[in-house]
């Protein structure tokens, strides 16, 4: 059975013209309002990329790798005593 995954594009399409006259012009405006611009130059950015990017999402197959049948395992600690995994610990005498 083959494996399913996703490929990702990104295309985009904005000129760095336009960003450029946003930046001058966020710039300008920016220092006039006394930075109560920012907010709404931001706005508009996110809006200009968001509408000059496109993301393509497709999905493909991919063959299956060869895996051993049977791996082999661990071994298992041992104790003091054979099979137990964890040693007795040595109690001290209480003085009286």
């Amino acid at each position: 059975m083959a494996a399913r995954y996703r490929r990702v594009g990104v295309i985009y399409t904005a000129s760095s013209r336009d960003i450029l006259a946003w930046f001058i012009r966020t710039a300008i405006l920016s220092v006039l309002t006394l930075g109560l611009y920012l907010p709404v130059a931001a706005n508009k950015l996110v809006k200009y990329l968001c509408a000059h990017m496109e993301l393509y999402i497709g999905e493909s197959e991919l063959e299956p790798t060869p895996q051993l049948e049977h791996p082999a395992s661990a071994p298992q600690p041992e104790g003091p005593e054979g099979n137990s995994a964890v040693p007795e610990m040595a109690h001290a005498p209480s003085g009286s």
